[in-house]
């Protein structure tokens, strides 16, 4: 990702060619000012690395970095997906004009009224985190008569090179379906036997604001490690 700084003749701190402090001047502080030209050039570095590897991808916004309806339509138009984690970003996505189908919900602590809200909105996909949610889901998904396309979040045992408050992925972490007790294996197979549930595949999350690729490699071995010990998954998500 690139996240260029620069300054104006004056020496004066520029968004956007902007110089920061008359923007301050102008709407009064605090104020967050994104360079929208910055925003889709990463958007499309992503998208040309992962077209240069030949790579089946989707690039995906975290909705929860800056949850705005602007924000979201400048991410749709550059092809990226949407990641939510609220009712609220949901209704956002909405107003906007996002594709729902295009917008999978996050997060381990989804209400039954944002699960509902998911289900009418038409939410391509909803990655579920603990096994109340996965009954609950289905449940809810029978009561419409809708198969809802789901992934299933996992722990992958991974520690990221970040601070310990944003690191998501080791063990013991309140996300997802740990993978040493069993539990993943678990949720496939109670996944799988849903009536109203598709299981499309496994999502995993080892935090944020990381700048080292290791973590990110090992996260890859650890799921490579579980599948080959005798997990239920299909071969062709390989």
């Amino acid at each position: 990702m690139t996240i260029p700084v620069s300054t104006d003749a004056q020496g004066r701190l520029t968004v956007g060619g902007v110089a920061a402090s008359e923007l301050a001047r102008e709407f009064g502080t605090p104020l967050y000012a994104y360079d929208v030209g910055v925003i889709r050039a990463n958007i499309r570095a992503y998208r040309a690395a992962f077209a240069a590897h030949k790579v089946d991808y989707t690039v995906s916004y975290a909705a929860k970095a800056f949850a705005t309806v602007a924000m979201f339509q400048v991410a749709a138009s550059e092809g990226a997906h949407l990641d939510v984690v609220s009712g609220g970003e949901i209704v956002t996505a909405q107003q906007a004009g996002v594709n729902m189908a295009h917008v999978s919900f996050n997060g381990n602590n989804k209400s039954d009224e944002e699960l509902q809200l998911a289900l009418d909105a038409g939410l391509g996909t909803v990655i579920v985190d603990n096994h109340f949610e996965l009954e609950r889901l289905n449940e809810l998904a029978a009561r419409k008569g809708v198969v809802q396309d789901v992934l299933l979040r996992i722990a992958p045992d991974v520690s990221a090179h970040t601070h310990e408050y944003i690191m998501t992925g080791q063990a013991d972490s309140k996300f997802g379906f740990d993978v040493a007790s069993g539990q993943a294996q678990a949720a496939v197979k109670d996944t799988q036997a849903a009536t109203h549930l598709n299981l499309l595949g496994l999502h995993a999350h080892i935090g944020s604001q990381i700048f080292a690729v290791d973590g990110f490699v090992a996260e890859a071995q650890n799921w490579w490690t579980w599948y080959v010990s005798g997990t239920t998954l299909p071969r062709s998500w390989t």
